[in-house]
């Protein structure tokens, strides 16, 4: 009788059916207690951001001693230092303080530099530039804010890549600059076409990438710089900048050469073909067409062709013409912009050249200087 009186209690290991709360009957159910086991108290991203903070001040702290002289330490302990702020830029990155976390990093970068170790205070400045961009990419931030930290992370960029070159690591200076290129772009995508930071910012940006290239040929890594200097091309074709583009690809044929890159060598011709029509520059675009004329595989290949079909389609001002040789498929295997571009080809809607009010290009005016900064660093 009292065991029938009694409520039957679930075995151990499933889920009770009781229409009481778990803690009205005593008892919690597996999942609950799982969950509560996963879950420690105390522990969130709020307390895991105030330890990180926590372990970056102590970091700090720890740096900022090591520099410190005493009557038995007559000189800094720049290698202590040097890796102290190293983590504390490491932790403060993790907290989400880009600005504590780049004082430190240029702080380790200053140490390392004492102690002539270039690549080491690089690696800081680009922790410091990531943690920057981190923040300038985050889903809400505003315009304004995310194109400052953009320029900052790019300055800091720069200041790496001078020390990968100071320290004869090529390669990695054409990777931080490449990177520098690409903040830069994206910070100028989110400005409109009107605002007048962006002509700076896509000036400065097509800077980073041809200095990558130079960087990358320098090294004698010419296969590397090949994407580099595609992805430069339709960098300044979406900028509208069509004199760029043509120096550009201008740049890109001795790439093809050593690389022996004979179909590629074929759709760049074709390529200043589509520009210098876009320019509405015939005189150009014929040039552009016979340049390649001392080269049988060009005169026997299917861009050859549609160059000569689209100079004279465009010569007759007939624009069903233009259209049915730009649905060739050979414009489809142009680079990217390149392609987009040829689609929109029309003899009544032709541009200028965005930024035009520059007097000339902006490739014409940084590739020299760059360059020659190049072998000065390659011979020291």
């Amino acid at each position: 009788a009292r065991a029938a009186a009694e409520p039957a209690w679930p075995s151990l290991g499933r889920d009770h059916s009781c229409s009481r709360p778990a803690q009205a009957c005593g008892r919690t159910a597996p999942r609950a207690r799982q969950q509560a086991a996963a879950t420690p108290s105390g522990c969130g991203p709020e307390t895991s951001k105030m330890s990180a903070l926590a372990a970056g001040r102590k970091h700090m702290a720890a740096g900022a001693a090591a520099l410190k002289t005493s009557l038995f330490k007559w000189s800094p302990d720049y290698v202590s230092a040097a890796y102290a702020f190293e983590k504390a830029a490491v932790s403060f990155k993790a907290a989400g303080d880009p600005d504590q976390a780049g004082e430190a990093a240029r702080r380790g970068a200053s140490a390392h530099s004492k102690t002539e170790n270039e690549a080491a205070a690089a690696k800081c400045l680009e922790l410091a530039a990531d943690a920057l961009l981190a923040r300038a990419s985050s889903t809400g931030a505003e315009i304004l804010a995310a194109t400052q930290d953009a320029e900052r992370a790019a300055a800091l960029l720069s200041e790496a890549s001078g020390l990968y070159r100071v320290a004869g690591e090529l390669s990695k200076a054409a990777n931080v600059m490449s990177s520098r290129a690409k903040a830069l772009e994206t910070a100028a995508d989110r400005l409109p076409k009107a605002n007048e930071s962006r002509a700076k910012l896509l000036q400065q940006a097509l800077e980073a990438y041809l200095g990558a290239c130079d960087l990358l040929e320098s090294s004698g890594r010419v296969a590397f710089s090949l994407d580099t200097f595609r992805h430069a091309l339709n960098f300044v074709v979406k900028a509208e900048r069509w004199a760029d583009a043509l120096l550009v690809i201008d740049r890109l044929f001795p790439v093809y050469a050593k690389l022996n890159q004979r179909s590629a060598t074929h759709k760049a011709r074709l390529s200043k073909v589509v520009l210098n029509l876009k320019r509405n520059d015939l005189t150009a675009a014929r040039n552009a067409f016979r340049e390649g004329f001392d080269d049988n595989d060009y005169l026997r290949s299917d861009e050859c062709a549609a160059a000569e079909d689209l100079v004279r389609a465009w010569e007759s001002m007939n624009e069903d013409q233009v259209r049915e040789v730009t649905n060739r498929p050979v414009f489809k295997f142009l680079d990217r912009q390149l392609a987009i571009l040829a689609q929109d080809l029309s003899p009544y809607n032709t541009t200028t050249d965005d930024l035009s009010n520059m007097s000339e290009p902006l490739v014409a005016k940084v590739a020299e200087e760059i360059s020659s900064a190049a072998v000065s660093t390659t011979s020291s």
